[in-house]
């Protein structure tokens, strides 16, 4: 038996051991595909990189949307006048940080 069918008999044996309820196999196309959750989704709080997230009441959502989009249109605004260059760049990083921190205050 060469290594590499070895190191597969061990992991098959490993993965019969396994709770198969605690894990989801996918092939590996789609663990590359990305999950788009909307920000104002319940299923947000099902994140297996943050530990908690608590739902968020509707007028909570609505405020989180609403910031969203004024930073969007903000964003779109100086892509638009903007020249590109050193300052353009940092009105935009300020911009994202302002709609970051501004929904971090709603959520938290």
């Amino acid at each position: 038996m060469s290594d590499t069918e070895k190191t597969k008999k061990e992991l098959t044996e490993r993965y019969a051991q396994l709770n198969s309820s605690d894990f989801k196999v996918v092939s590996a196309e789609d663990a590359a595909k990305p999950v788009i959750i909307d920000s104002t989704s319940d299923a947000r709080t099902e994140n297996a990189v943050r530990h908690k997230y608590r739902v968020l009441s509707e007028t909570e959502k609505q405020a989180m949307a609403a910031v969203k989009d004024a930073a969007a249109d903000f964003i779109d605004a100086i892509n638009k006048y903007c020249p590109h260059g050193r300052e353009t760049s940092i009105a935009l990083t300020n911009a994202q940080q302002a709609s970051m921190w501004a929904v971090a205050g709603i959520t938290k």
